[in-house]
């Protein structure tokens, strides 16, 4: 007897199984984590990165003229602020497509450069604004640069040379510097 009801039970419970499986569904049915969201079609993309190739991601791609950089939103200000040291415009380089500073607070020569470079040096470090971005020191120039990727074979470098400052000071001028320069720079 218990044999037979162990039989019948089991086989109530593969029939409900196969009905609730074969069951028709209308329209797109959610699964239970995706309930009360908006399907992936109705979701707005937040950026729409490209990729330049050889890992290189440009979530927001910039116009970039040549390889210059438009040197009138980078203000001796803006310099300043990035790297917490003041800065003045350096004129007697006369480097075309180069935005050129001297820092005046430090002993010895200090020297701040934004230019447009075909490809990075270093290694690569978290991105800027999507934007795959690599950081370079130079010991021996105690200069630290920041490059990101602002279109296919177009790199923003902002290079930051702190004669009497550590490392890190020199490395978080050049990033400050170059979110800074790239949030002024149009969008492509």
């Amino acid at each position: 007897m218990n044999r037979l009801r162990v039989t019948t039970l089991t086989a109530v419970s593969v029939l409900a199984l196969v009905a609730g499986c074969s069951a028709s569904t209308e329209g797109n049915p959610q699964s239970p984590t995706d309930a009360g969201t908006p399907s992936a079609a109705s979701k707005a993309p937040t950026t729409s990165k490209t990729s330049a190739g050889n890992g290189v991601t440009i979530g927001h791609p910039k116009k970039v003229d040549g390889q210059k950089v438009d040197c009138t939103p980078v203000t001796a200000d803006m310099v300043s602020t990035a790297v917490g040291q003041t800065a003045k415009v350096n004129t007697s380089l006369g480097r075309s497509g180069s935005c050129d500073f001297d820092v005046e607070t430090t002993k010895s020569r200090s020297f701040i450069a934004v230019k447009i470079v075909p490809s990075p040096r270093g290694e690569r470090v978290a991105d800027i604004e999507g934007n795959t971005t690599n950081e370079y020191y130079d010991d021996e120039a105690k200069g630290c640069d920041t490059f990101v990727a602002v279109a296919k074979g177009k790199w923003l470098d902002a290079g930051v040379q702190l004669q009497d400052s550590p490392r890190a000071d020199a490395c978080r001028g050049a990033r400050n510097l170059a979110k800074a320069v790239f949030a002024t720079m149009p969008n492509a």
